[in-house]
């Protein structure tokens, strides 16, 4: 398991996804130790089906049975494609598909009014209005968010490089308003908090004078959320969901928003395309085409 966990970093794997790896081996192993079972060569079908139910009985939910038994199932395919293994126990376990929920995206009212929220006669105001214009017109997670430094936008061509999952770069168009306040940040807000620290990389500057972590982040937009009322659950991620989901709803092609976001196939796209279509129906039963 440890020279599994050794291969998952050496592939760049995140450290939150490798810190979830470790979690759910670990738990494999105590279990298949509890039954007395020292090499995973010895592990069988049945007992596989055995430990889903041992997670079943621990009233796990859906979810995080799913997770466990598919990191537990990587373990396995990595085993047999690297020959540690003949046969893979696993190939026709099933394994419990949780029920995914349609999660809520702001409308374009909502996001019009939290980004009109903060105060830009101040180096914060700025800060934050450029903070949110690039984290919702380019679909940037949290992490991507942390992450940018000062050399990653290209203010001239409109761009910015940002550093995904996995390391994995990428470059992203700057819409029209999240350049025009990034510049504004740059120039005229930026100097200002960092108080002197001409030596620091990170793009965005804290009141301390120093990095903005993405605790803080996430406590500067809840604050503005509560100032709009808004009805749908405001985080970082939910601009990127509006982002994504907008984009649809305007004709962008789903390719296209692939490659925004940084997926690494359509198949993480389903539920934006879910919420269109769910839309798209509601439009439509309004309408009455046909009547």
């Amino acid at each position: 398991m440890r020279e599994y966990l050794a291969w998952a970093r050496s592939r760049q794997y995140s450290e939150s996804t490798l810190v979830h790896y470790d979690y759910a081996l670990r738990t494999f192993a105590a279990w298949l130790a509890a039954r007395g079972l020292e090499r995973l060569s010895d592990v069988t079908r049945a007992d596989l089906e055995t430990y889903r139910e041992h997670l079943q009985q621990r009233g796990l939910s859906n979810g995080s049975r799913e997770n466990l038994l598919q990191w537990t199932r990587k373990l396995f395919r990595w085993m047999e494609k690297s020959g540690r293994l003949f046969l893979d126990p696993t190939e026709d376990l099933v394994i419990p598909k949780r029920q995914r929920r349609l999660l809520p995206v702001p409308t374009e009212a909502e996001l019009a009014r939290l980004l009109a929220q903060p105060d830009i006669t101040r180096p914060v105001g700025i800060r934050d209005r450029a903070l949110l214009e690039v984290a919702y017109g380019c679909g940037l997670r949290r992490g991507e968010l942390v992450r940018l430094t000062i050399f990653d936008p290209d203010l001239q061509r409109g761009a910015l490089r940002v550093l995904g999952k996995g390391r994995k770069e990428r470059i992203v168009p700057l819409g029209r308003q999240a350049l025009r306040w990034l510049k504004r940040y740059l120039q005229h807000a930026r100097p200002k908090l960092l108080a002197g620290r001409l030596n620091e990389e990170a793009l965005w500057i804290s009141e301390k004078h120093g990095p903005l972590c993405g605790m803080g982040m996430r406590q500067r937009l809840m604050e503005y959320a509560k100032g709009i009322n808004a009805k749908t659950l405001m985080c970082l991620h939910s601009l990127r969901r509006a982002c994504a989901t907008h984009m649809l709803r305007r004709g962008a092609h789903p390719v296209q928003i692939q490659m925004l976001l940084g997926h690494a196939s359509l198949r993480h796209l389903s539920q934006y395309l879910e919420v269109t279509i769910t839309d798209l129906k509601k439009t439509h039963r309004q309408s009455k085409p046909g009547k």
